[in-house]
């Protein structure tokens, strides 16, 4: 038994047929072709046809598998567009050939706007990345996670120009050119999808919790404070704390602390344009703003750190108390 994977495209069936032949020659007769296809070793060989599906997948494949079955070639297989036959003796099949020649020349035009849509894509999800947002970074895990959309993006770019190149040598004529940019772009695809768990790993490892120390409670506010523990979460960019403290007088607390590396001021501005409403005070160390009562919440912005807070009571008259908290004195 003997296992392969192949990277060929619409474009190479005539080097994927040969390749096949070749292997049949060998005494390696496929059982199942597709992503990755599974061989045996026979004594005899068999010649094989790659044929391409067109519009309805499953109705073509249907007709096509009669079409074969008239010169005795059985189906055993298909990947994506490409679909294969194998019969025991060689045959050439015109009516076939024109057929799908003029599909692969109807193909440049469908993949160059393919490629313009991948390209808008990237350049929207990196700008969606450079916007600096904390809620990227809060662990290396999660910066992981939002990476793999950009591997998979250059993935698709690169398989698609690739097509593109091949589309072109063969509306023209020529000889097609073996492209390493398929086998790059499938290899960045595996590892991408190798990278979810890890991801997802990283994650979950780098959040935890503890007990509360370094942030206000509800007792710093003169109320009955019952909060015990609070979550961290670490990454190379910041170091986040998250607090909720309540009590029984329904008096609620929610702090987040973000202590971060490089760049806070970068990572400041883009917090107060996305969290920060129209109906705020600017004050010397940040923002008091209004959610659900008046000047509830409040972002500061002291040293290399953010601190979010939002309360179910008014914060205004203890904003001095909070920021000389956080400065330390």
């Amino acid at each position: 038994m003997k296992y392969k994977l192949f990277l060929y495209d619409c474009f190479e069936k005539s080097q994927f047929e040969e390749e096949l032949n070749q292997l049949s020659k060998q005494g390696f007769n496929a059982l199942e072709i597709g992503w990755i296809s599974k061989f045996e070793k026979k004594d005899t060989s068999c010649f094989y046809k790659v044929d391409i599906l067109k519009g309805n997948k499953l109705k073509q494949t249907k007709e096509l598998m009669d079409y074969y079955d008239r010169y005795s070639y059985s189906y055993c297989g298909k990947r994506g567009r490409l679909i294969f036959f194998k019969g025991d003796s060689k045959r050439n099949f015109k009516e076939r050939e024109k057929e799908y020649t003029e599909y692969l020349k109807n193909q440049l035009f469908y993949n160059s706007c393919l490629f313009f849509l991948t390209g808008l894509i990237s350049v929207l999800y990196f700008s969606f990345l450079l916007k600096k947002e904390l809620s990227h970074v809060i662990t290396n895990g999660q910066i992981v996670l939002f990476l793999i959309p950009v591997i998979i993006l250059i993935s698709s770019i690169l398989f698609v120009f690739s097509k593109i190149m091949h589309a072109l040598q063969f509306k023209a004529n020529q000889k097609l050119q073996k492209s390493i940019l398929n086998p790059i772009a499938v290899l960045l695809l595996i590892f991408s999808l190798c990278l979810i768990p890890f991801g997802c790993i990283l994650d979950s490892i780098s959040r935890g919790k503890q007990e509360v120390k370094d942030v206000l409670t509800l007792k710093d506010f003169d109320k009955e404070s019952y909060g015990k523990t609070m979550s961290f979460a670490h990454s190379f960019i910041v170091d986040t704390k998250t607090f909720v403290d309540e009590n029984e007088q329904g008096d609620v607390l929610y702090e987040t602390v973000y202590d971060i590396s490089n760049d806070t001021d970068q990572y400041y501005e883009s917090f107060v344009q996305s969290h920060v409403t129209e109906d705020k005070i600017e004050m010397k160390d940040g923002y008091l703003y209004t959610s659900e009562v008046k000047n509830d919440s409040l972002v500061l912005k002291i040293d290399h750190k953010i601190i979010d807070i939002t309360a179910s009571f008014d914060l205004e008259p203890y904003y001095q108390k909070i920021v000389l908290y956080y400065k330390g004195e």
